[in-house]
């Protein structure tokens, strides 16, 4: 006998409220920063839980399979403008603050512990004022700030912000689907975009099971304009995740949510790490679906993680300068349980700190408006507010057209979405 459980949807299921996904992607954030720990602490290859997987990659693909359901269900409900006003407020403020911590705090600190006093520093080859506007658009082309870093095992001052551009090029990719209708009228483009993605990681699978593909080496890359140089390796792997989860949000009336299917997803993502699968190879159609699942059933104390505070874009963009500064400090001295442990609370700290002061105030101006949009809208009306809400632009879309249960919704996606 087949039971309403077994017979229920995402699109039944799901709830924008009332799910785990902001716990995944707390603990892909922390899984970053566990996978950085021994290369960054000690120089050495792996993960402290010696795990034969990339837990960093692991991770990261991870976000973006989340990502792709979230922000496609944004994208295909929320006006153009105010869809990058949306993910403008989630990247770039937390972004630039974080740039400022480390050229204005950061830097000077292992400035200063390597060369007894600031002198210098501001005026050093490849100092912090390039550092600040070379990675200001989240195309980093700076790694470091003069010889802060000199002698540590990697020379990258923030080494996790090369994913932000990734996660910029969907979001192009989903705005751009949204303005030309796929989104509402011919979502099936987007699941051939997705099946297209797998056939070449299916292909390079068996072409070279335990190679980096796809295609090409690692070392492979091209170059867009104004969006600058990406691994082809890590653009098609990422794109790929993203677009299984925005077919999963498109035909979320249809996509099962099933235990069985759940479990099965499950064995098939050990079968790939076992097998050593880089970023695990054809299983990444089931990761994606696992991730799904498990935001849906995990138990209620893991649903109310992030409802309210979301600290899991802190932690991301925090993390590695962390580590490389308590690496410079010699906390690896004392072991590496020590450092780990260590890096963790501070990032803890700084992400909590990153929230409450930058990213909660500045996802409140979201849904912002101008003062004279508003007396346009009031002298206008209702109807014309609707005319002119996709021409406005992005500060000066005007709120009261958006319905509330939308806007519910839409919150809980800007807070998750990152």
């Amino acid at each position: 006998m087949v039971t309403d459980r077994q017979r229920r949807t995402l699109d039944s299921a799901y709830s924008g409220r009332d799910n785990a996904f902001n716990f995944l992607r707390l603990t892909f954030a922390f899984a970053v920063l566990v996978g950085h720990s021994d290369v960054l602490g000690f120089g050495e290859a792996g993960n402290p839980f010696r795990l034969p997987l990339d837990l960093g990659g692991f991770a990261v693909t991870g976000f973006f399979a989340l990502s792709g359901f979230l922000i496609t269900r944004s994208g295909r409900r929320t006006p153009f403008f105010r869809y990058w006003w949306h993910r403008g407020l989630r990247i770039f403020p937390g972004l630039w603050v974080c740039l400022l911590v480390s050229v204005a705090v950061v830097g000077p600190l292992l400035w200063v512990h390597g060369h007894g006093g600031i002198g210098g520093y501001w005026s050093a080859q490849k100092g912090p004022l390039d550092y600040f506007l070379h990675n200001f658009y989240a195309d980093p082309r700076q790694d470091s700030i003069g010889d802060i870093l000199a002698g540590r095992p990697n020379g990258a001052l923030n080494g996790s912000l090369w994913t932000l551009k990734y996660e910029l090029a969907c979001y192009v990719l989903v705005g751009g689907l949204a303005v030309v209708g796929v989104l509402r009228r011919a979502r099936v483009l987007v699941a051939l975009m997705a099946a297209a993605g797998m056939a070449v990681i299916v292909y390079d699978c068996f072409r070279d099971p335990q190679a980096v593909g796809p295609l090409a080496s690692l070392a492979s890359r091209f170059t867009v304009p104004l969006g600058g140089t990406f691994l082809t390796f890590q653009f098609v792997v990422l794109t790929t995740a993203f677009l299984l989860g925005a077919t999963a949000e498109l035909y979320r009336g249809i996509v099962p949510l099933n235990d069985a299917l759940g479990a099965a997803s499950l064995a098939a993502v050990v079968a790939a790490v076992h097998w050593g699968l880089p970023l695990l190879g054809p299983a990444l159609i089931a990761y994606v679906y696992l991730l799904l699942w498990l935001g849906i059933r995990l138990p209620a104390v893991f649903r109310r993680v992030g409802r309210t505070n979301d600290y899991s874009y802190g932690v991301y963009i925090y993390a590695f300068v962390v580590q490389q500064t308590l690496g410079v400090y010699g906390l690896p001295g004392q072991g590496h349980w020590v450092y780990l442990g260590g890096c963790a609370l501070v990032v803890l700290l700084v992400a909590a700190a990153s929230w409450h002061l930058v990213e909660k105030p500045a996802l409140k101006l979201k849904d912002w408006t101008p003062s004279w949009a508003r007396r346009g809208v009031a002298a206008d009306g209702d109807t014309r507010a609707a005319e002119i809400a996709a021409d406005l632009p992005p500060a000066a879309h005007p709120a009261p057209v958006i319905p509330a249960p939308r806007a519910a919704t839409a919150d809980t996606a800007e807070r998750t979405g990152a």
